[in-house]
């Protein structure tokens, strides 16, 4: 089955579809945390489920749907959590300067992609194609992008597949991994 990247209304409708799943999820605990950036800091509503132990933060703005990811949340409020993969979506899919992809498969269903690679500013950092040599569990697909050209992504699930938090939960897991291992090189 071959993926394509959305249209302009496939990024908030999936960003939609996942914050509803966190919101929905069984256990969750949502509340104001504050996110750190190399630049300083946001604060904003964070959605821990503590029995796939993944938090996510879905901040918006006019340009771009967020979508950060975490494994670990700290004791202390007052700690700034720091995100383990960023997988944000630009608000039209043909700017395609931001690493989160929303893909659609032949029959409309929608799922979440990342073209890999880990950016930020405090250290495990780790280029594309790095990250796609040293991921484990996860291999990049080609989909078709409107302008005729494939692009590789990894295509971690679709919202509508029962299993998606734990895709996505092990994917966040493996970008922790190597952005902790990357750090001590």
């Amino acid at each position: 089955m071959m993926l394509s990247l959305g249209d302009t209304g496939s990024p908030e409708q999936l960003w939609n579809e996942i914050q509803a799943l966190f919101l929905n999820a069984r256990g969750q605990q949502t509340t104001q945390r504050r996110i750190g950036f190399p630049s300083g800091h946001r604060e904003c509503a964070v959605t821990w489920l503590p029995h796939q132990r993944l938090w996510a933060a879905l901040p918006s703005q006019p340009d771009t749907w967020f979508c950060w990811f975490g494994c670990s949340l700290p004791e202390s409020e007052r700690a700034a959590l720091v995100m383990d993969v960023e997988i944000n979506m630009s608000v039209d899919p043909a700017l395609r300067q931001r690493r989160g992809r929303a893909l659609v498969d032949d029959k409309g269903r929608l799922y979440l992609g990342h073209r890999g690679g880990l950016g930020g500013g405090r250290g495990g950092q780790i280029e594309i194609p790095e990250f796609t040599r040293l991921i484990k569990g996860f291999h990049p697909q080609a989909i078709a992008r409107a302008d005729g050209i494939e692009e590789s992504v990894f295509v971690i699930g679709t919202p509508q597949d029962p299993d998606f938090l734990e895709s996505l939960r092990s994917y966040v897991g493996e970008c922790a991994r190597l952005r902790q291992e990357a750090r001590h090189h």
